[in-house]
């Protein structure tokens, strides 16, 4: 019975926020007749769930049309719900989770929570007696998103993120351990290059030496033909009038040196 009052009710405050403008006036004679089935305190509840589904169930163009044209408390909650939906806060709607009511002074405090795909909306309404009549005077909303996570997920969070951290640092001391490592093998290199460059430096002295001894070696034998001619240079003036006398020109002719023939 409870849950089909609940559902008339629900059906009533959408029909009267169906009506434009709105005002918060409207819904005096409405909590009337309501609280005539209801005690005040369930009627708040049942009010505020019913504000919570009406919301939910508004899309972006519904959201803005009550932005424009309502007044009052409700219009300040329809700016704040459009502005959700426009930055895509909310995500699709599931179900309400928690709903609550405390009893204030001069009326009652509603306190609605539904569950989003991406977030979590905590929607309070404030009720108060106005000429002997439970009213509704103000309504909030707030999301609970990544950036409002409770304590145990924000502690589970930094668990996790000091672990990651740990095993960064970690794994790069591991790194510089090994390359450290790796310089014992530094002189060992060095010492191979070096003897891989004396070994050329050894072989590049010993070519020069071979050609140095071979330029030497063509020195003295020019040296010892000049010598060999300039101590034969009579047999040289005789051998030249010779060829002259035969008739044959000189030019061309050049003594480099005389040696003794062995044939008789």
């Amino acid at each position: 019975m409870k849950k089909i009052r609940k559902f008339l009710i629900a059906f009533c405050l959408v029909l009267v926020f169906s009506s434009v403008p709105v005002y918060a006036s409207d819904y005096e004679d409405y909590f009337s007749n309501m609280q005539a089935t209801l005690s005040e305190k369930d009627a708040a509840l049942a009010t505020g769930e019913s504000y919570m589904s009406t919301f939910a169930a508004m899309d972006k163009i519904t959201a803005e049309y009550y932005k424009d044209n309502a007044n009052g408390f409700l219009r300040e909650a329809a700016e704040v719900y459009y502005g959700y939906l426009e930055n895509d806060t909310l995500g699709e709607y599931k179900e309400i989770t928690k709903s609550s009511v405390e009893e204030q002074k001069d009326g009652y405090l509603v306190t609605v929570t539904a569950e989003f795909e991406k977030a979590k909306l905590t929607m309070e309404l404030e009720c108060k007696h106005i000429s002997n009549q439970l009213t509704p005077t103000g309504l909030t909303f707030s999301a609970e998103d990544g950036s409002s996570k409770s304590l145990g997920k924000k502690l589970a969070d930094a668990g996790l993120n000091t672990l990651i951290g740990l095993f960064t640092v970690f794994l790069i001391l591991i790194l510089i351990s090994y390359i450290i490592s790796l310089f014992k093998y530094i002189p060992a290199i060095q010492e191979k290059m070096s003897k891989k460059n004396d070994r050329k430096n050894v072989e590049l002295a010993a070519i020069q030496n071979v050609a140095a001894q071979i330029e030497q070696k063509e020195q003295k034998e020019e040296e010892k033909q000049e010598e060999e001619l300039v101590g034969n240079s009579e047999l040289v003036a005789v051998i030249t009038a010779a060829i002259i006398a035969s008739g044959t020109s000189t030019d061309g002719f050049v003594v480099r040196s005389v040696r003794r023939s062995k044939r008789v």
